[in-house]
């Protein structure tokens, strides 16, 4: 009995509900892969071993079919049906995950992709749509030209330069958040928010043209009131006698937020999402509910929810003690 809690089953655990969870969305089975995420999510950020399936006890949404598949890992070290699956599927899956990897392409275009444009590869993905312009719509053609670039990580030199650009366009007052806010090495893409007391909807609009006309925006994938989805890059670097390096393509999304939203969307997209599943549990356990639109109260008997001016006063709110960014 003590050699066997010896064996940590947490990353078979993670490895083989993962392969059932990427099969469920490779059969559009959405609900079923939604089950597998929230399960898998949480198991990858709880902390210690799995010796057995009482160390699960605070994964919730474990259904029946999720907690047998468990056990069988932790009777015999394997998911039979999730090996089985790797041998049997494993070019499908690896080509339908490379797919899903490519911006505007969810799980039901993959799969026709695969199953009646009979794509095999990123390459004849290239091919076929170049012969075939309906085979993508307009998104999905900007995805796959930078297909990959935008799979990238961007090195955090490379996001200061472009925090400057942006906020340049945009003012002092927007934040690049995400890894880049908590002084991560790299970035996997830049997300900006800005509240609409500095930048009104209507102006979103043009501040995006202008960001086109100076070239830094080159492709736009959606333009809303509230939200820009684009392309951006870099001017190019170096002299013209020594010759241009061009820069590389990547994500920006602007999402501008009403006042009162702001600071909790700036703390719930700054991350991690660690972190922010332990705050949320804090408002929880306080009467409130906490997201990216603010804290909401749950309860009538507990103090009303004020404006935020700045992070540092939703912590004192929820009684907890500031936490920089670099350190959530």
């Amino acid at each position: 009995m003590a050699a066997a809690l010896e064996n940590d089953y947490k990353n078979m655990i993670i490895e083989e509900l993962d392969v059932m969870m990427k099969k469920s969305r490779n059969e559009n089975d959405r609900f079923r892969a939604l089950a597998y995420d929230k399960v898998l999510k949480q198991l990858k950020n709880m902390d210690g071993p799995v010796h057995t399936y009482d160390d699960l006890k605070d994964i919730t949404g474990i259904g029946s079919g999720i907690e047998k598949k468990i056990k069988e890992i932790l009777l015999t070290g394997k998911l039979q049906v999730a090996e089985d699956i790797k041998e049997e599927q494993a070019a499908s899956l690896s080509l339908f995950d490379t797919l899903l990897n490519i911006h505007g392409i969810g799980a039901v275009k993959a799969r026709n992709l695969v199953e009646k444009a009979h794509i095999t590869s990123i390459e004849d993905l290239m091919e076929k749509s170049n012969k075939n312009p309906k085979l993508l719509n307009a998104q999905q053609k900007v995805g796959l030209k930078y297909y990959e670039e935008l799979l990238e990580r961007i090195p955090r030199s490379e996001m200061k330069k472009h925090e400057k650009l942006i906020l340049k366009e945009l003012g002092d007052s927007a934040i690049i958040v995400g890894s880049y806010r908590r002084e991560l090495a790299d970035s996997g893409d830049i997300d900006v928010l800005i509240s609409e007391s500095i930048l009104k909807a209507d102006d979103l609009k043009k501040t995006v043209e202008k960001m086109q006309k100076s070239g830094y925006i080159t492709d736009v994938l959606a333009l809303g009131s509230h939200k820009c989805m684009a392309v951006v890059k870099l001017p190019a670097t170096g002299t013209k006698k020594e010759g241009k390096n061009p820069e590389k393509h990547r994500r920006l999304d602007i999402l501008l937020t009403p006042e009162n939203e702001f600071i909790p969307s700036v703390i719930y997209f700054t991350g991690s999402q660690k972190f922010n599943i332990e705050m949320r549990k804090v408002a929880i356990n306080l009467g409130y509910s906490l997201s990216e639109h603010g804290i909401k109260k749950k309860k009538d008997d507990i103090p009303d929810v004020p404006v935020f001016k700045k992070e540092k006063d939703v912590f004192d709110f929820l009684g907890m003690d500031y936490v920089e960014p670099k350190n959530r």
